[in-house]
């Protein structure tokens, strides 16, 4: 079992399931970071998206047979 988009370590340690959590820390920067410069004009057309690479957080409910 696999959850991906989650942002809870106690979920992980509880239940001890494999994820991919969510990193709004990094994903908030980077949209805030566009919106100051779409309202100070800075940008006036669509930037390229960017790829933040997920974390894979293996925590044992995946297994290799």
């Amino acid at each position: 079992m696999v959850s991906a988009g989650t942002y809870t370590d106690s979920m992980g340690k509880r239940l001890r399931i494999d994820e991919f959590p969510l990193m709004p820390a990094e994903l908030c920067q980077l949209g805030m970071n566009m919106l100051v410069h779409l309202m100070d004009g800075t940008i006036k057309r669509k930037e390229n998206a960017t790829l933040i690479h997920p974390i894979y957080k293996q925590r044992g409910s995946i297994t290799s047979l």
